[in-house]
């Protein structure tokens, strides 16, 4: 029940829908012929298929791994980098 209903979300996402229609707007794959959507489909189901399935594995490999005082000073050293490197993208941004 879970599955069915996580999928028929993801589905009708409409952000999920309007970023596959500008990505292949912008690729040029507006009329193809059966075959060519069908493999196109086929791809893109497939590479969700695995980015789950990479997600999934990790999070099983890591469960026991990650107690609360692991994740605080992850928590804190993220926040440094990414904090930095938002801040460098801004900069450069900025003068660019």
């Amino acid at each position: 029940m879970a599955y069915g209903s996580t999928l028929l979300l993801t589905l009708t996402n409409p952000a999920t829908i309007f970023s596959f229609i500008a990505i292949f707007a912008g690729l040029g794959i507006t009329q193809t012929s059966e075959s060519s959507s069908v493999t196109l489909v086929f791809g893109v189901f497939t590479g969700s298929i695995g980015w789950w399935l990479v997600l999934v594995s990790g999070v099983t490999h890591l469960r026991n791994r990650l107690t609360p005082e692991r994740l605080t000073r992850f928590n804190q050293w993220s926040t440094k980098v990414f904090g930095g490197l938002i801040l460098g993208f801004g900069i450069a941004a900025l003068v660019v």
